[in-house]
């Protein structure tokens, strides 16, 4: 995740939500901070892959309730 704002950013939570709007996988207890201009990696672990289809959306929650998300096509 990459910080574009001026202020640190406190991430939350993160999500992996599949292509029928289910989440397949979460953390809901992170406390990551992220400098300005700064890129952290977050990991989500155990995260079936016959539960993620082809299309998925990665969601990151800040600690203020700002959401960014992500949408990816997996390959193979």
């Amino acid at each position: 995740m990459r910080n574009v704002g001026q202020i640190a950013a406190r991430i939350s939570s993160a999500y992996v939500i599949n292509e029928n709007g289910t989440v397949a996988g979460s953390y809901t207890t992170l406390n990551v901070t992220i400098a300005p201009g700064k890129v952290e990696t977050v990991t989500i672990n155990n995260v079936p892959a016959n539960e993620l289809g082809r299309v998925v959306q990665i969601k990151v929650v800040t600690q203020d309730g700002v959401e960014a998300t992500y949408i990816l096509t997996l390959r193979g």
